[in-house]
C-alpha cells in the first residue's frame, strides 16, 4: 500500500447526544448532589489551581466540524478561528460547549457554571467541514489537514497548539490505518502534541472505536456515566478493537486497548451559542469527555513550562499522555487481565477496553507531574525515586533501565505507564499521508541488587499498542527497577532505526529499611569499648 490522499468528501459526526437526565454541574450543583456535582472539584482540578496553573501558558485548540461561538460570556476570550477556503467555517452549538468544557471563562453569573477546566488557556477554533447537516458533516483531504497543521505545525502569531481536542468521529476505519488517522499521527509525531480525542457513541458492543480514535498518537477519551462517574456510559465505544497493519492489509480482531483513560461524559452544561449568559444542559456524550480531559492535559503543560520552562520534553504530547494515565483511578470493574505467568505478574493488554488506564484524576496528576524525579537527564534513564516522570529513548538490544533508589513497601500499589508514537507522515503540499513504522516496546518491573536488576516481577507485553500500563502490588520490601524494551516492530515501511522515544510515567510508595541486625550489633559493641576505654583514662 502507498501514501494515500483522500479527496474524496467524508462523511462524519460529532460524537455527543442531548440526554434526557438530571444536568450535573460544569462547574455548579445539581439535582445528583454529593461530590460529583462540581466536576472540575470532583476530578482534583482544584490541586492546580491551588497552585497557580490555570492553563495561563497552555494553548489548546478545538478542531472539529465548525467553529465555536464567542458570544457567550465565558467564552468571549476566544479569538482564534482558522480553517481551509474549502470549508465552510459556520458556527456549531457543539464546538461552542466544547470549548467552554476546555477553558471557559467564570464569569458573576453562576461563575462555576462557565469555568472550563483549564479556564485560564488561550483558545483556538479550528473547522473541517465542507458542508453541515444537523449532527453530520463532510470533510475533504485538504479542509482536514489544514487546521490541524495549523494548530500543531505552521502555528499562529509565531505559536502553536500544546492541546488538541476533537470531538468527532467517523465510525469506520476500526483498524486505525486510514487518512483521517495517518493526518493526525504524523502531525502528533512530528510536533510532540497532545491530541484528545473523543472515543465515540457506537455504543457498549466491542470494536466500536473509529477514526480519529483509533489511532495510535492520541488520547482517547471514553465516557463515564453517573452519580459518581464510576462506570462507563452505556454509549461510550470501547474495544478490544482490531488491529490492521498498513502495508500488507492484514487484519488481526480484537487485539488492541483504543482507549486510554475516561472522564465525566453525562449530565453536563455547555455554553449556549447565540446567548451571552444561557446554558445547555443535560449534554451527554465522549464529546464532553475529551474537552475535560483536554482542559487537563492543558494544566499540566501549563505547570511544566512554569517549573520547566527549558525542557521541551516537560510538555511533550508522550509525557503529558503519561503522566494523565498514571494518575488515572481505577473505576468499577477495571481490569487489564493481569495474571502471574511462571511466576511474573503479566499482562497482554496494558489498558482496559473500557475505561483505558481509569477515570482522570488531576489531584493525583499534579505530585505525579511536580514531585518526585521530573525527567531524567539525558535519554538513557539513570537512578530514580519511587515517583516520577521521564522523557527516555529506547533502541533495539539496549533496554533503558531506571533503578529506583528509594525501597518500595511490600503490599503498597505501583503503578506505571509508557507509551510512544508510530512514525508517521504528512505532505502538507500534496496532501499525501501514511503509516511508516511501528515499535513494539514492552515495560518491566524488576527487583534488584545494589544498580543490578536481579528477578523480573511485572511486565506488560502488548503486542499492537502504543502504550504499556501496569498496575499492582509489590511483593515484597525492597528495592526495585523499571525497565523499557524495544522488542521488535510490527511494521517498518522504510527500514528506520530500532530506536524509539517514549514517555514514561510512574508511582510508588517507599518506605524506610532497617539496618540488619547482624550490621547493628557491631556497631554498639565498638560504642561500648570506647566508653570503657575512655573510662580507664
Amino acid at each position: 500500500m502507498h501514501a494515500r490522499s483522500n479527496t474524496s468528501i467524508i462523511a462524519l459526526a460529532v460524537a455527543s447526544t442531548l440526554a434526557l437526565v438530571s444536568p450535573t454541574a460544569f462547574g455548579v450543583l445539581s439535582t445528583f448532589g454529593g461530590a460529583a456535582s462540581n466536576i472540575n472539584t470532583y476530578l482534583g482540578a482544584n490541586t492546580f489551581y491551588a497552585a497557580g496553573f490555570t492553563g495561563t501558558n497552555a494553548i489548546a485548540a478545538n478542531v472539529e466540524g465548525q467553529y465555536a461561538g464567542n458570544t457567550h460570556l465565558t467564552e468571549t476570550s476566544l479569538t482564534t478561528y482558522f480553517k481551509d477556503p474549502s470549508a465552510v467555517g459556520t458556527l456549531g452549538a457543539h464546538p461552542t460547549w466544547v470549548v467552554g468544557m476546555i477553558g471557559g471563562r467564570p464569569v458573576t453569573a453562576e461563575p462555576e457554571k462557565g469555568r472550563g477546566i483549564a479556564y485560564g488557556a488561550t483558545l483556538w477554533s479550528g473547522a473541517i467541514a465542507t458542508s453541515v447537516s444537523g449532527n453530520s458533516f463532510t470533510i475533504s483531504a485538504a479542509s482536514l489537514v489544514s487546521p490541524y497543521a495549523t494548530a500543531m505545525q505552521t502555528g499562529v502569531g509565531g505559536k502553536k497548539a500544546n492541546v488538541i481536542n476533537s470531538s468527532w468521529g467517523n465510525s469506520g476505519d476500526l483498524g486505525g490505518t486510514g487518512y483521517i488517522n495517518q493526518v493526525v499521527d504524523a502531525l502528533a509525531a512530528a510536533n510532540g502534541t497532545t491530541v484528545c480525542v473523543s472515543a465515540g457513541n457506537s455504543g457498549s458492543g466491542t470494536n466500536t472505536v473509529g477514526s480519529p480514535g483509533s489511532g495510535y498518537n492520541t488520547l482517547t477519551v471514553g465516557a463515564l456515566d453517573g452519580s459518581t462517574y464510576n462506570t462507563i456510559a452505556s454509549f461510550s465505544s470501547r474495544g478490544a478493537s482490531d488491529y490492521t497493519n498498513p502495508i500488507t492489509g492484514a487484519t488481526i480482531a480484537g487485539i488492541r486497548a483504543t482507549v486510554h483513560i475516561s472522564a465525566p461524559g453525562t449530565s453536563l452544561y455547555g455554553a449556549q451559542l447565540g446567548s451571552t449568559t444561557a446554558y445547555d444542559s443535560g449534554l451527554a456524550g465522549t464529546s464532553f469527555a475529551s474537552p475535560i480531559t483536554a482542559g487537563g492535559a492543558s494544566l499540566v503543560v501549563d505547570a511544566g513550562k512554569t517549573l520547566f520552562p527549558s525542557n521541551a520534553k516537560a510538555v511533550d504530547g508522550r509525557v503529558v499522555k503519561a503522566v494523565l494515565m498514571n494518575s488515572a483511578t481505577k473505576t468499577s470493574g477495571w481490569t487489564n487481565a493481569q495474571s502471574v505467568v511462571s511466576g511474573v505478574i503479566t499482562t497482554t493488554r496494558g489498558l482496559d477496553y473500557t475505561y483505558g488506564a481509569g477515570r482522570l484524576n488531576l489531584a493525583q496528576a499534579y505530585p505525579q507531574y511536580t514531585a518526585g524525579t521530573t525527567d531524567v537527564a539525558g535519554l538513557g534513564g539513570g537512578n530514580v525515586l519511587a515517583t516520577g516522570w521521564d522523557y527516555g529513548n529506547v533502541a533495539q538490544n539496549a533496554p533503558t533501565d531506571y533503578i529506583i533508589t528509594q525501597p518500595l513497601l511490600g503490599g503498597s500499589t505501583f503503578t506505571a505507564t509508557l507509551d510512544w508514537f508510530i512514525a508517521a507522515s504528512l505532505n502538507t503540499s500534496t496532501l499525501a499521508a501514511s503509516d511508516d513504522s511501528f515499535d513494539n516496546l514492552d515495560l518491566q518491573i524488576w527487583s534488584t541488587t545494589g544498580s543490578a536488576l536481579t528477578s523480573l516481577v511485572a511486565q506488560s507485553t502488548s503486542l499492537y499498542n502504543t502504550a504499556e500500563h501496569l498496575n499492582f502490588a509489590i511483593p515484597t520490601t525492597g528495592f526495585y527497577a523499571i525497565r523499557v524494551v524495544w522488542a521488535g516492530e510490527n511494521y517498518d515501511r522504510f527500514n528506520d532505526a530500532n530506536n524509539s522515544d517514549f514517555g514514561l510515567a510512574w508511582n510508588g510508595t517507599f518506605t524506610v529499611v532497617p539496618e540488619p541486625a547482624a550490621m547493628a550489633l557491631p556497631l554498639v559493641a565498638f560504642g561500648t569499648l570506647l566508653t570503657r576505654r575512655r573510662s580507664v583514662r
